[in-house]
């Protein structure tokens, strides 16, 4: 859980300062970010003056976190019915993790609670942020949303189960013996 975000949140970081930089040069003659405009930005070098994407921005962090919490596994994974099925020598770590998961689920929920609030102040933060940055924020959000969606629907596929010999036949082929019978 921790591991992508220590991964990306630096990467994520460097290319807003390089995207940010980039705008706030806007007073050179030859800067592109300047003379360029998309959808409802007159200039990607200015603030979005109608709020339309950095509203986008949080919506689609938001709809990302609760993606998240539906590609988590279910809780119901594990419940005390298998623990009763199982060997009694194993009975004791399979309680231990049990009886850990009503605590896990309070931090998983705070944790994401507190991205909920995050993604509703990042609002507020792409409402003063230039267009090229809000733009790149708004890719990289709707790229996670788009991901998730997928392996939230292919992720969970089992192989299939194969039923029959490639060649169609029921019975193991015989090889000859070296004895020629």
């Amino acid at each position: 859980m921790i591991l992508p975000f220590a991964v990306h949140a630096p990467l994520f970081i460097m290319a807003t300062a390089s995207f940010r930089h980039a705008a706030l040069m806007s007073h050179v003659p030859t800067n592109p970010l300047a003379s360029e405009s998309f959808l409802t930005l007159p200039s990607l070098a200015q603030v979005d003056p109608t709020g339309m994407l950095p509203i986008a921005v949080g919506l689609i962090m938001f709809s990302n976190i609760e993606l998240g919490k539906l590609s988590r596994p279910s809780k119901a994974n594990s419940t005390p019915n298998d623990v009763t099925l199982s060997n009694s020598t194993s009975k004791a770590p399979e309680e231990k993790a049990l009886a850990e998961q009503p605590k896990m689920s309070t931090i998983i929920s705070a944790f994401e609670n507190g991205l909920r609030g995050v993604s509703i102040l990042f609002i507020w933060i792409a409402m003063q942020a230039p267009g090229a940055v809000v733009i790149y924020w708004l890719t990289s959000a709707s790229y996670t949303f788009f991901e998730r969606l997928f392996l939230i629907k292919f992720g969970k596929r089992k192989p299939p189960q194969v039923t029959s010999s490639p060649l169609g036949l029921h019975a193991p082929i015989r090889r000859p013996t070296k004895g020629g019978a």
